[in-house]
């Protein structure tokens, strides 16, 4: 799939302009790496760690510290990584933060989930594949409808509705009970693949079209960190948070299987609610034209 990827990219995208004088801000790029390793690996070892321990504050340290040099490095380097000036544009400073929230979102229940189906549900691998496609397969089918509703309504709306939509369904999780039918373990997977289609592709033009064409192949970039760091940060986040809960549920005398099932709703309760959060992100930039401003033009009111 990789090789079919890259033959395809060598035969349709068109040969960009080579532009001269540009240096690669190898401090900026070293800082933001040291710090989210620092960050991911800090929430990976929380469950045999602790959040306290010497080790795990100097983690949490150096990743603060060095994401606040990473910012200071940026906002004075000639050429960044990161413009930081491209976030006082609201409405792609509210899609990006939207994005990166629902690919963390998507994220912590995607991570958690074939634990569930396998081993507190029992399902045979085969049948728990089958279960997982549901939330892709629906959103493949509505993503295409999303973009064409998006050319006509706007996208401020549509993204909206594809979080709180995903909310639902991630919340229906957060409350399954015990012996689940198999539709009640479906039905908010589907829900949840309708809002990431309802909000992925709108949220995408909003970020795409709110920028210059000349700064189009930023955009593009930031919103791949948005979408690789925000499903690296679901799956740390996810673990943490269910390790924490089930030690606790364990240590408070609760059954291995009664533990994990409250562990893995209440996590699911944390992932509705930010993505409560994208959708008031989303909520609360500017409406977008729907396409792509000219070179060096910048978008009125935003």
């Amino acid at each position: 799939m990789a090789a079919l990827g890259a033959a395809l990219a060598a035969a349709v995208l068109p040969r960009g302009e080579r532009r001269g004088g540009q240096r690669f801000d190898l401090v900026g790029a070293g800082l933001f790496a040291l710090g989210l390793v620092s960050l991911l690996l800090a929430l990976s070892r929380v469950e045999e760690a602790g959040w306290a321990s010497p080790e795990q504050v100097g983690l949490f340290a150096l990743a603060a510290g060095a994401l606040v040099a990473f910012v200071w490095q940026e906002a004075r380097a000639p050429q960044p990584v990161v413009p930081l000036g491209i976030f006082r544009n609201r409405l792609f400073a509210s899609s990006f933060t939207a994005a990166y929230l629902q690919y963390v979102v998507n994220f912590m229940l995607v991570f958690l989930l074939p634990f569930y189906l396998l081993r507190f549900r029992g399902f045979a691998p085969r049948m728990a594949g089958l279960i997982l496609t549901a939330q892709p397969l629906t959103m493949a089918l509505t993503s295409p409808l999303a973009g064409a509703l998006a050319d006509r309504l706007g996208t401020r709306g549509l993204s909206v509705a594809g979080m709180l939509v995903m909310a639902a369904g991630i919340g229906l999780m957060g409350w399954i009970p015990e012996s689940a039918p198999l539709g009640r373990i479906v039905a908010p997977l589907v829900l949840v693949g309708l809002g990431a289609g309802l909000f992925t592709t709108p949220n995408n033009s909003a970020i795409m079209g709110s920028v210059p064409r000349d700064r189009q192949g930023i955009a593009a970039g930031l919103l791949a960190t948005a979408r690789n760091v925000g499903m690296v940060t679901g799956v740390a986040l996810a673990g943490a948070l269910f390790a924490a809960l089930q030690a606790a549920g364990l240590a408070a005398g609760r059954g291995s299987a009664e533990a994990f099932l409250a562990a893995f709703r209440g996590t699911e309760r944390v992932a509705a609610a930010l993505a409560v959060l994208a959708a008031l992100a989303a909520a609360v930039r500017a409406e977008d034209r729907g396409s792509a401003l000219p070179a060096g033009e910048t978008a009125p009111g935003r």
